[in-house]
């Protein structure tokens, strides 16, 4: 990922073939070569679990195999980061072939609590709908055999990553970091009566204080922003089938330090409790490194026959001898973000939202929601995106559909930017422009009495393009303008690495070279936004921008 432009006042830099890879790198905080890069290295099969809920650890044929997935992975915004991956597949070699797309990141989550926060420190989610492209029915697979149609999903957990400037790791481990996760076939969000089954929440118990012995381990004292809202260790599980429950844990058990020292905790004990209090035990683990990596962060229960859904989950924490003592408790309250968290939207536009407020797993009407907006991004942008209303009810099936407001940037009314110290009428097109927008609503089981959900948005820039006379657009009149932002943020955008240096082969404020190359431009930028060949950064190419290079072409490309 770039490093360059996360900083809005930093300035343009001219491409230098004289710099080396180390001296470029400090300054793009990456390869630039491999902008955006994204792969899986060295990730495998190490568990599988059956549908009677059996685990094998050696004897499927899919065990050890590797799983592939490459793309690329570029934030929404740099100003309200929100990584997406884009991919064409995923595969487990040489037996299964997925359809990817495109998926983004969760909420950040601080995963190594006991250091002071950097990305290097925290971790996030990505799930995914996947469809069976290919599959090899060959291979003697019990799995291969159990499966049933090809609807699948993907989950994995990214953490544990290495900055460019880590100087106590060698230089292979160098912007890689750890990947934890599963692929099973889908669950349903509900059941047939609307009740919840998929992604309950679980959430900090009550009981936890950084005063006492569990707060002090499981609870950060470090958070990403003291403007932003903290988010406190969670996790989620699902009613599977009527007979499992699949739980997620790695958001809620850390690491301690970078050497993967996990708390001091002899094993955590699962239990659900029924509407009459009564505890049941349903299973044990023990949070470990191992487990993880065996288990990809999903545990799989059985569930008692005459205990299938009205329950809470309850998870303790044992130290033999010591204490037993409740960790996390399943929330009665939750609201559940329907649409992408990563938002673009157009220059004094709209864009809709979609979520989903439950109580007791069940969606509640006539709910108040509480609607807000990043009160001052000031390393990055002026506020330009914010919902219409304050507070909005649930509608009878529990969701509200708001919208997002963009600023309009060729006429904001004198917009205070907090990085210039200016007011603007028209902000420059140079810049990004994006702030974080929040849903919240009252639950009295989180330490701080709310539930959060954070959503990061892009205002895009638009240009007119109709008024225009294609034989009257010219290259630094119209053009130009366009690939500004590029231009100052991403020096080395397009460049091959040669030995030691770097080789740009498109120079972008090069006129001779964008015309040589302009069916090749015009190609990137019509595709799709899923297609993981899309150029990266053409995906936050001002509204109207390819319409107007278009009719560059058809005029006559006017320099």
């Amino acid at each position: 990922m770039p490093g360059y432009n996360n900083w809005a006042f930093n300035g343009t830099k001219q491409f230098d073939p004289s710099l080396n890879v180390n001296e470029v790198i400090s300054i793009c905080h990456c390869n630039p070569s491999h902008y955006f890069e994204f792969s899986f290295k060295n990730v495998k099969i190490n568990q599988i679990t059956y549908d009677n809920g059996n685990n094998d650890f050696e004897n499927d044929t899919i065990i050890g195999k590797s799983v592939n997935l490459s793309g690329i992975m570029a934030d929404v915004s740099p100003t309200a980061p929100c990584a997406q991956i884009f991919s064409d597949y995923i595969e487990i070699e040489n037996s299964i072939k997925y359809k990817f797309n495109m998926s983004s990141q969760s909420s950040s989550k601080h995963c190594i609590i006991t250091e002071p926060f950097s990305d290097e420190t925290t971790s996030a989610n990505f799930e995914k709908q996947i469809l069976i492209e290919t599959l090899n029915k060959q291979i003697n697979s019990h799995f291969i055999d159990e499966i049933k149609g090809n609807n699948f999903e993907i989950y994995f957990h990214l953490n544990h990553y290495i900055r460019y400037d880590n100087h106590n790791v060698p230089e292979s481990d160098k912007f890689t970091g750890d990947v934890y996760g599963y692929i099973r076939e889908s669950v349903p969000s509900t059941d047939n009566s609307g009740l919840r089954i998929k992604k309950r929440k679980l959430i900090a118990h009550d009981s936890l204080s950084r005063d006492n012995y569990l707060g002090q381990i499981f609870l950060s004292n470090s958070f990403i922003d003291n403007d932003k809202p903290s988010i406190d260790i969670e996790g989620s599980y699902d009613i599977v089938s009527d007979k499992f429950i699949h739980l997620r844990y790695l958001d809620f058990i850390p690491f301690l330090n970078r050497e993967y020292r996990t708390p001091d905790i002899n094993k955590y004990i699962v239990y659900i409790i029924d509407e009459k209090e009564v505890k049941t035990q349903i299973g044990e683990f023990h949070g470990t490194r191992e487990e993880m990596l065996r288990s990809g962060g999903l545990l799989v229960f059985k569930l008692p026959l005459s205990k299938i859904k009205k329950f809470q989950l309850l998870v303790e924490a044992v130290k033999e001898n010591v204490f037993s003592d409740p960790l996390m408790l399943e929330s009665k309250w939750d609201i559940e973000l329907e649409t992408e968290r990563g938002v673009k939207v157009p220059s004094g536009d709209f864009h809709t939202i979609s979520a989903t407020v439950y109580y007791n797993n069940l969606p509640i009407k006539n709910h108040k929601v509480y609607l807000y907006n990043e009160e001052e991004n000031f390393r990055s942008s002026p506020i330009v995106a914010s919902f219409e209303f304050s507070e909005v009810f649930t509608n009878e099936n529990g969701r509200i559909t708001p919208r997002i407001k963009a600023v309009d940037l060729c006429n904001a009314n004198q917009l205070f930017d907090p990085v210039t110290k200016e007011k603007y009428d028209e902000l420059p097109i140079d810049r990004n422009y994006g702030n974080y927008v929040y849903l919240s609503i009252d639950n009295e089981n989180t330490k701080d009495h709310k539930e959060i959900i954070e959503i990061p948005v892009r205002v895009l820039h638009k240009v007119s393009h109709e008024s225009i006379v294609s034989n009257e657009i010219k290259f630094k009149t119209h053009v130009l303008p366009l690939i500004s932002y590029y231009i100052r943020y991403y020096p080395w955008i397009h460049v091959i690495q040669n030995g030691e240096y770097f080789k740009q082969f498109l120079d972008l404020t090069d006129y001779k070279d964008v015309v040589k190359n302009i069916d090749i431009i015009i190609n990137y930028l019509s595709k799709d936004e899923s297609d993981p060949k899309k150029m990266p950064r053409s995906r936050d190419f001002p509204i109207g921008g390819l319409e107007l290079v278009k009719k560059w072409k058809i005029g006559g490309l006017l320099e």
